[in-house]
């Protein structure tokens, strides 16, 4: 093995052979397909011959298998026209999946017809407005506050409070003008409701409420002896309130009155997660006010105040006209008109668990999750996320941008190709696995548990061999690179689930034997290069180079083992990026002190001044002398796939989602 010397700061590693350049730009088209997507087969001996082995350059056998073709894929249009940016973030962001974006939301306001405002995690504010189409319209709006926002509430007369787990409360409205309020004394704010721009109470899951009274500022209220956690008013001077454990309060304008919603008994330590505790509260056209509580374990249960007496709402949330005639949410996350002549299950819809209705009975809105939906008569707005998980993003040199993942529509794979300015789907059936992608040029390959080739016309399948000595039970791709001349595919085989290597050239298919030593991490191992002579592969913090013949002797970075690396990324034969760690052609050298910028899970670069790192303490670049700060995120999810063409549109994804942008500039330097 190849150790590193450490030299103030700067660890140089002595390595040998060439480097290669990324798969992924600026190569000649690799295994060009005819008109039919079928790229050419083997030539007349090839073809008739059995699999077989032949003897690699560097020791071990390596066995071939003719190809064959499997299903052919389409493009289909999606039923919807939309966009690569649902909403743009304070950071510049575009969100693509989901949409309208992808921060999880924990509130929402939508007194006046035609409009909501919700918000969640991260500072996310969402407001969203119905458009002459009678469908939303969504933005993203900065109110200056990053901290988890926690409470929502629209007067009649538009003015926004917004309160958040830091116990802030901020006031603006649509045109603007955000101004933090004073402080009104609580550690976070669990519920806000407004009557009007110097009229607005506050709560915080504590016995003391505030009033906020316009020039005179907060005025305190001790409700006790319970914790007020929600509330919400038919005018200033019918205010009423939620305990976590379920006791009303109500204000009438001059004092305060405590009743009975439905006290809940608390548990003992083994069964108190089955105990609900109130949290939040809402109301109905006709006046008719609704509360709902949950449990650790996810019950929910609601309540509703009707001729004076709350009984069971047999509903977590509600939005609509009266008790005759709304729409009634389960915490599961369906949401059901209920008539006169009583469920319409005809109407059920699946929203999203932690589903939270507000609005009208035919100006309805939603949120679960990141989810936001708008609803107006019978229907709601269609579902224009493809995907319910995202799992690959890779921007091509040709400036397409592909997508994989599970899609929304059942438990298959789904690819989406981005040609900037049109969606394409690949509705990949029975396949379970999302596939990971790679290019070259303007031919794009996919990968799982088979390979895919897009020549521009559709998707190909291209089935692994399964005959001795290729097992018979199938292979699973983890990583892959198209080179000129091949498609290299690193993954495991079936069932046993051992490392193996192929190969293929359009031809055949050949298993090639993976250097002595190497033991694929299990959170990624990945294989990166421009031709059969300069692959890279890394795992952990070990890296090999194959110069075509056989395998180098592993190098080894410096690292305490807590971190790893899981990309590479070569601009050229004498410049390759692994996280901070650069190879000039002769050795590497640490830009940055080992474990310093955590584990890395992604590496993108356009030139030695302009290398992005995705790792799990941020996203950095390097500017040519010294890493930046970490740079701001859509959310602060684990985002672990970076990709770009070019510095000025990073496309990123994680569990969060896929959103692309150019990254903040400047950066911050420590």
């Amino acid at each position: 093995m190849t150790f590193v010397e450490v030299r103030v700061g700067w660890a140089v590693l002595v390595a040998g052979g060439c480097v290669a350049g990324v798969g992924a730009s600026g190569c000649a088209p690799p295994i060009r397909a005819d008109a039919s997507g079928v790229p050419p087969q083997a030539d007349a001996a090839a073809g008739s011959q059995d699999a077989g082995g032949t003897q690699n350059p560097d020791g071990g056998e390596a066995f071939t298998a003719p190809v064959t073709t499997g299903t052919r894929i389409d493009p289909q249009v999606p039923p919807y026209a939309i966009d690569a940016c649902a909403t743009r973030t304070r950071d510049g962001w575009c969100w693509v999946t989901p949409r309208p974006q992808g921060s999880a939301l924990a509130d929402l306001s939508s007194p006046r017809s035609g409009e909501m405002w919700a918000v969640g995690a991260g500072g996310t504010v969402l407001h969203g407005v119905v458009n002459p189409l009678a469908s939303a319209d969504w933005a993203l709006v900065d109110v200056g506050v990053a901290s988890d926002l926690t409470a929502v509430s629209e007067a009649a007369d538009g003015t926004v409070f917004i309160g958040s787990n830091a116990g802030d409360v901020v006031r603006g409205d649509a045109s603007g003008g955000w101004t933090m309020l004073p402080a009104p004394g609580l550690a976070r704010i669990t519920g806000l409701w407004g009557a009007s721009r110097d009229e607005a109470w506050a709560a915080g899951n504590e016995a003391t409420i505030y009033h906020w009274t316009g020039p005179g500022g907060w005025r305190a209220a001790d409700v006790g002896p319970d914790a007020v956690t929600a509330v919400v008013g038919r005018a200033a001077n019918d205010v009423w309130m939620a305990s976590e454990i379920g006791r009303s309060v109500h204000w009438d304008g001059a004092a305060f009155t405590i009743g009975d919603i439905a006290i809940q008994q608390r548990s003992d330590f083994y069964t108190a997660k089955h105990d609900l505790y109130f949290s939040r509260m809402g109301l109905l056209d006709d006046g008719t006010l609704w509360a709902a509580a949950k449990s650790a374990t996810g019950d929910g249960d609601g309540w509703a105040l009707s001729d004076g007496a709350w009984s069971s709402a047999n509903a977590y949330t509600m939005a609509g006209a009266s008790l005759a005639d709304h729409w009634a949410g389960g915490i599961q996350g369906n949401a059901i008109h209920v008539s006169p002549l009583g469920p319409d299950y005809i109407d059920d819809t699946f929203i999203g668990y932690g589903l939270v209705l507000a609005g009208h009975e035919n100006d309805r809105w939603a949120i679960a999750g990141p989810g936001a939906r708008h609803g107006a008569y019978g229907d709601w707005d269609p579902v224009t996320t493809f995907f319910q998980q995202t799992a690959y993003v890779h921007a091509a040199p040709s400036g397409d941008v592909w997508l994989t993942g599970i899609g929304t529509q059942d438990e298959s794979a789904l690819a989406a190709r981005w040609d900037g300015a049109h969606w394409s789907l690949f509705p990949m059936l029975n396949v379970a696995s999302p596939p990971t992608v790679t290019s070259n040029g303007s031919d794009v390959w996919l990968a799982s548990t088979s390979l895919w080739h897009w020549n521009g016309g559709a998707l190909q399948e291209l089935p692994f061999p399964t005959s001795p000595p290729f097992p018979s039970a199938g292979w699973y791709a983890t990583s892959l690179v198209a080179t000129p001349d091949a498609v290299w595919l690193l993954g495991d085989r079936a069932p046993a689930g051992s490392p193996a290597l192929l190969r293929y050239d359009g031809r055949s298919w050949r298993v090639v034997p993976l250097p002595a030593g190497y033991t694929p991490d299990g959170d990624g191992s990945a294989l990166r290069g421009t031709s059969d002579g300069d692959l890279w592969l890394i795992t952990r913090l070990t890296v090999y180079h194959y110069d075509g013949l056989a395998w180098s002797a592993p190098t080894v970075w410096p690292g305490s083992g807590q971190y790893g690396i899981r990309d590479i990324w070569p601009l050229a034969p004498d410049d390759v990026w692994a996280g901070p760690f650069h190879f000039d052609g002769t050795s590497w050298t640490a830009t940055a002190a080992p474990d310093s910028l955590g584990e890395i899970y992604g590496t993108w670069a356009g030139s030695d001044t302009e290398v992005f790192t995705l790792t799990s303490t941020g996203l950095y670049r390097w500017d040519g002398w010294i890493w930046s700060d970490p740079l701001p995120l859509p959310t602060n999810g684990y985002w672990y796939q970076i990709s770009a063409t070019n510095t000025g549109d990073l496309w990123i994804g994680g569990y969060s989602g896929i959103a692309h942008g150019a990254p903040p500039w400047p950066p911050v330097y420590p």
